[in-house]
């Protein structure tokens, strides 16, 4: 695990802890989750991480969530073929990072979640990861709307470029809304919903064969 202090070119510069840039890297990579941003809260727990139990050992972040988002938007038993997949997937064989790499505080006007930050670390550090970690020909999730903007404003960046994307929501609780969410209560026939659907089924059928 890379512990680093804030970039000297950034702003947050003087913020005075000592954090991960990214997980410790699975021995046998096959996809790559990019969230939005660490917070203060899993600064210790990083600095914990145990191979053996993957990313599952954090039961309230983005790897935990998303899976549990997949199973109950898809219907998928906890017992099933897919579960049991994207379980081992997410798990043991995802690579996780984060679009802002400085760990955030909530309510705090200095240390909240910035894009502006976020594409400074990601201009860097994306690269440095993309190189380290052989991060070439993997499944690639970003998850929600900063990533895809993003995306969107960077499609030739070579982390992008050199795998296959898939867009979901973040999952997060508070992702429950009209538009492009989580909600479960939509009709069938909601276009964000069929979105949804089909940006899941397809990725399955790449972690199924992975």
């Amino acid at each position: 695990m890379l512990i680093m202090t804030p970039c000297d070119r950034c702003s947050l510069k003087d913020w005075h802890y000592y954090h991960p840039i990214c997980m410790p890297s699975p021995k046998n990579i096959q996809g790559i989750l990019i969230s939005r941003d660490p917070t203060t809260d899993f600064i210790e727990p990083y600095k914990h991480y145990d191979h053996d139990k993957g990313l599952f050992q954090y039961k309230e972040a983005p790897p935990t969530w998303l899976y549990n988002r997949i199973l109950s938007f898809m219907k998928y038993g906890s017992n099933s073929h897919e579960s049991i997949y994207l379980r081992n997937f997410l798990n043991s064989n995802c690579y996780w990072t984060h679009f802002h790499k400085c760990p955030t505080l909530k309510g705090d006007k200095d240390f909240h979640f910035s894009y502006k930050h976020g594409k400074e670390c990601a201009g860097f550090w994306f690269d440095y990861e993309y190189s380290t970690y052989n991060l070439n020909g993997k499944i690639l999730i970003l998850l929600g709307q900063d990533l895809k903007k993003y995306y969107d404003e960077n499609p030739d960046n070579q982390l992008f470029k050199n795998n296959t994307v898939f867009f979901l929501p973040h999952p997060s609780g508070i992702n429950m809304g009209s538009g492009w969410s989580w909600n479960p209560n939509k009709p069938e026939g909601d276009v964000y919903k069929k979105e949804i659907k089909k940006t899941i089924e397809e990725l399955m059928s790449r972690v199924l064969i992975s």
